[in-house]
Order: structure tokens, then C-alpha cells, then sequence
């Protein structure tokens, strides 16, 4: 890692060149410069620059400002101080990326740090790559909350946490929200497409063939000449008396009995002269209606007794 100072403290500007592994010791002799450069460097990992004192501190004297530039192989911290609060920025950017610019007032410098490479716990205050002496060194001489978090750190997967930490508060509302509209959206074009009457084309085209085959067959009927039918004249009703026919006694439904058959001797012929007088035509009628009517013509008695 690279290490460039402009106008901090007594260093007008200065390079260092710092092995990327292993336990790097700053040392040499007083007044070379080995404070400032650790003073530097945690100014901008503990952000003690956001300090007024602390930040005036690190200025040259007869200066307005100063820069503390961190590169680590394709990646690049800038940071620019001034006497005046609201001018001072902190910059991170990687190779072939725009840089990220933040300033005091952003309130996210402590990702770009962190996006650098140094991991910091405790409100930036202990840096798991930095070690003053006699400063607060993990699982040594800090709280528990501290060691807590830098264990939580190495033990859980920080990209899945993130994700769901944006997924609950900003992913899932804003889905639930946009699913919400949706539904409205949907219940409004439903009701649309209920109240849409369509019709079949193709009905009425077909009508329309048949309609434009009767036009052209009837364009060229001729007119049917009719014969004069006529009428029969009015057929005059005359009232008949209704017929009173006579009424017919009919055998009544009896009991048949089984009866044994009569054994009929073989009678005795004997023939013989007729010597008879033929009866009256008027009186053999009159004989034959009585016997029509169910009564002897003799002595007037019905010849079948109801009882």
C-alpha cells in the first residue's frame, strides 16, 4: 500500500511504501515523520478528522489545507482537509469506476473506508489494521460489545446480511406497495372488460352474403299475375230437430256357472205336410218390434226378468 502526504503537520509531502502482508513496526528516530504518519492514517480509518481541533491539527501551518492519499492496488482513497468544515470530502474509487465522493455532512465515509479495505468496530474507534501503542488492541483492552461485533463480523456472511437488511426495509415494502397497485389495476380493468359488449363479425358477414344472394335473385323476379278466385256464396244453416231414438235394454252381466252338458236324444223325424196360414205382413212387423224391444208379442211381458 501507498501512503502520500501533502501539507500534514511538518511534512510538506512525502511517499510511503507499505508491505501489503504481514505485522508492519513504524519505527525511527524522533522528529522523522513515523507519528504523522500514523496520526494521518487514523484520522481518516478512526474519522477523528470529522474533529474541528483534531482536523486543524493535521494542517501545516500558513496552510488552508492538506491531502492524505491511500492506494491499494486497484483501489484509491483520497482525502481532503480544510480549516473550513464544510469543504472537506473523502473519495473512493476503483480502477475503470467513477469515484464515490462523500462529505462530512453524507454521513458514509465509514463505508468507502470500509470498501478500502480497513475494517473498523466500535463507531470506527478500534481498526483490526491498526495498532497504536498503548491503544486499544481486540480481545485485549476493549469492551465486550466490541469483541462481539468483530466475532459477529468474521462469523456471519456480511453480503447476505446486507441483503436482507435492504430486502426488509426498502425491497419487500416497496414490492408490497407496487403488488397494491397492481391489484387495483387489475380489478379496474376486469370491471372494464365485463362492461365490453362484443359482437360476431363473422355473423354478420355471413348475413350480409345472403342478404346481397336474395337482392340478386330478386332483382330479377317478374311480378306474379294472380287469377281472380271465387268465392262461394253464403250457405244458409237451418235448425234440425234432434232424433229421439228409442232406448234398447241390454243383457244385463250375469254368473256363468259350469253347467253339465244335456245330452240330447236324436229326435224323431217325422215328415208331414204343413198346412198353415201365413201370418199378416203388418202383423209379423209388429211381432218383430216387440221382440226388438225385448217384450213377447203375445202376452206383453219383458222376456228377460231384472231380477
Amino acid at each position: 500500500m501507498k501512503v502520500e502526504l501533502k501539507n500534514v503537520q511538518s511534512i510538506k509531502h512525502a511517499l510511503y511504501e507499505i508491505p501489503d502482508t504481514g505485522i508492519i513496526q513504524i519505527a525511527g528516530g524522533n522528529s522523522n515523520g513515523k507519528s504523522i504518519l500514523f496520526k494521518a492514517i487514523g484520522a481518516v480509518v478512526n474519522q477523528t478528522m470529522e474533529n474541528n481541533a483534531k482536523r486543524k491539527s493535521l494542517i501545516q501551518r500558513h496552510c488552508d489545507d492538506a491531502e492524505i492519499i491511500m492506494q491499494h492496488k486497484n483501489k484509491v482513497l483520497y482525502t481532503y482537509l480544510h480549516l473550513d468544515r464544510n469543504k472537506c470530502y473523502v473519495a473512493y474509487q476503483e480502477e475503470g469506476s467513477k469515484p464515490i465522493i462523500r462529505t462530512f455532512r453524507d454521513k458514509g465515509i465509514d463505508k468507502l473506508v470500509r470498501s478500502f479495505g480497513f475494517y473498523c468496530y466500535g463507531k470506527s474507534s478500534v481498526c483490526l489494521q491498526l495498532y497504536e501503542t498503548f491503544g486499544p488492541m481486540p480481545f485485549v483492552n476493549v469492551t465486550d460489545e466490541i469483541n462481539g461485533e468483530i466475532v459477529e463480523s468474521v462469523t456471519e456472511d456480511q453480503v447476505a446480511k446486507k441483503f436482507l437488511e435492504s430486502y426488509k426495509n426498502f425491497t419487500y415494502p416497496k414490492a408490497i406497495g407496487y403488488k397494491k397497485e397492481l391489484d387495483k389495476k387489475i380489478d379496474s380493468l376486469m370491471q372494464l372488460k365485463a362492461s365490453i359488449v362484443m359482437y360476431d363479425w363473422r355473423k354478420y358477414e355471413e348475413f350480409g352474403n345472403k342478404m346481397r344472394e336474395f337482392y340478386q335473385v330478386l332483382k330479377f323476379a317478374t311480378t306474379a299475375q294472380l287469377t281472380r278466385v271465387h268465392v262461394p256464396p253464403d250457405i244458409t244453416l237451418y235448425e234440425v230437430e234432434p232424433m229421439k231414438l228409442k232406448h234398447v235394454n241390454v243383457l244385463p252381466s250375469g254368473v256363468v256357472y259350469d253347467v253339465e252338458p244335456v245330452r240330447l236324444r236324436k229326435p224323431k223325424v217325422v215328415y208331414e205336410p204343413i198346412n198353415c196360414v201365413l201370418t199378416k205382413p203388418t202383423q209379423l212387423v209388429y211381432e218383430m218390434t216387440k221382440l226388438y224391444e225385448g217384450v213377447c208379442p203375445t202376452c206383453g211381458r219383458p222376456l228377460i226378468d231384472k231380477e
